[in-house]
């Protein structure tokens, strides 16, 4: 294995751990309102990534389109809302089962369908490893007891996740190897939040309003320096140095730490059962992993996928 995808997948995997900790830390909140729960982390996410164009491009700089000023943030919002709902109403461990769906299947789908990968999977590893996933994430949302999904809102929510997912992602990454991580990623926290204040701002809503205490006004803040900065940043980095298909599909990862995390902070209990489909999870996306690196590479100009 080359240093570099060596390098990448090993930032991936810290990625994939980074976004782990944000369902540990929903769990942790108090009665906060949804709209708290995406505003704050939002915002702390565009400051740092601000910061972090401004030190590295020596000043702030918008999108090179206008369309991405408002296209990101809307993607953003969608799949970061139904995230958090499905969260709380399914938990963490079901929902990053199918976030898992969203990046290490529907995301390179896409962008094979659109023939911007650089690889040909091997479809006698790919097609076993699309079936073993699914079934291990529907098996586990059905049957995983203490981590299933117990009504239809909760079955409607993590089907949308991923589907909302992999648009944002794929269509992110595009923009991002344009124009680079903070001239995307600034504007679509800062312009997703504005979406989101001003309907709250009109309603009058006491309860959406309503400043969090300091400890859930803490881990909002965490939240907002690990997930919306942190883990965009390692995700998107790792996706320059081995392209974003394995980077996608190392995503497989977060729903692992989820369970470990959720297990040794949470007080979570574990069964046969979860472990097993968890793992089965994992078996099907790292058999799509190998699927994508034993193909054929396409002879194209540019994919940097």
């Amino acid at each position: 294995m080359k240093r570099e995808v060596a390098a990448g997948s090993s930032v991936a995997v810290l990625s994939a751990f980074v976004w782990s900790t944000y369902y540990v830390f929903l769990h942790m909140l108090g009665r906060t309102s949804y709209f708290s729960i995406f505003l704050y982390p939002s915002l702390v996410g565009g400051v740092l990534f601000l910061i972090y164009g401004a030190v590295k491009e020596r000043g702030i700089h918008l999108p090179t389109r206008k369309a991405d000023l408002l296209i990101p943030a809307l993607g953003y919002l969608s799949s970061q809302l139904a995230i958090i709902f499905s969260t709380l109403v399914n938990g963490g461990v079901i929902t990053a089962t199918f976030v898992l769906i969203g990046d290490a299947i529907m995301s390179p789908a896409i962008i094979y369908l659109i023939g911007r990968n650089r690889f040909i999977p091997n479809f006698l590893l790919f097609l076993p490893g699309i079936i073993l996933l699914i079934l291990s994430s529907v098996a586990l949302t059905l049957f995983g007891g203490q981590f299933a999904v117990h009504s239809l809102y909760g079955l409607m929510l993590v089907g949308i996740v991923p589907v909302l997912i992999s648009i944002f992602f794929v269509y992110t990454n595009e923009r991002i190897m344009t124009d680079g991580m903070a001239r995307i990623l600034a504007p679509t926290f800062f312009v997703s939040s504005a979406i989101a204040f001003f309907p709250m701002l009109f309603l009058q809503d006491p309860v959406a309003m309503v400043i969090p205490g300091i400890s859930d006004l803490l881990i909002l803040l965490a939240i907002g320096a690990t997930s919306m900065f942190a883990g965009y940043w390692l995700f998107f980095a790792a996706s320059e140095l081995t392209g974003f298909t394995l980077t996608s599909i190392l995503m497989c990862m977060i729903p692992v730490f989820t369970l470990l995390l959720s297990v040794s902070l949470i007080g979570f209990s574990l069964t046969p059962v979860s472990v097993l489909l968890v793992i089965g999870a994992v078996l099907g996306s790292a058999m799509c992993t190998l699927a994508f690196s034993k193909g054929k590479k396409r002879n194209v100009t540019h994919s940097a996928r």
